[in-house]
């Protein structure tokens, strides 16, 4: 992943994490736990994967669920130890294939907490056996 600030472009961070992937006539959903490079060691992510929409829900000292629909804002809040922020996410580019145990996920879209933008976030996962 990597976020952009005022278009000044930031490194990609790189993240591998072992996961269990499930699917269902709906979609697919991903279960992983982050990493230490993330900053949220230890919180347990899960994507749900539907067709045009992506729901990461975060568990552990950091929680929030976050709704991504290409074109479309959505409202959430963000627990962090230090209280609740309030997340307004607009999806810009979505995309998702999984076939047996491996796909890819490109999701890319701007934030902002409370009043303040936190720029373009850029997530690539891939998934694999």
């Amino acid at each position: 992943s990597r976020q952009c600030f005022d278009d000044l472009e930031e490194e990609w961070v790189e993240q591998t994490a072992p996961g269990c992937l499930e699917h269902g006539s709906g979609g697919s959903i991903l279960t992983y736990l982050e990493g230490e490079t993330s900053g949220l060691e230890g919180t347990r992510t899960t994507l749900e994967l539907a067709e045009g929409r992506i729901t990461l829900t975060r568990a552990g000292e950091y929680r929030s669920q976050m709704v991504f629909e290409e074109g479309t804002g959505h409202v959430s809040g963000y627990q962090t130890p230090y209280g609740v922020l309030p997340l307004e996410i607009l999806t810009q580019r979505l995309r998702w294939t999984m076939e047996g145990l491996e796909g890819r996920v490109e999701l890319d879209y701007r934030i902002q907490i409370g009043s303040q933008h936190a720029g373009l976030t850029q997530v690539r996962l891939w998934v694999n056996e």
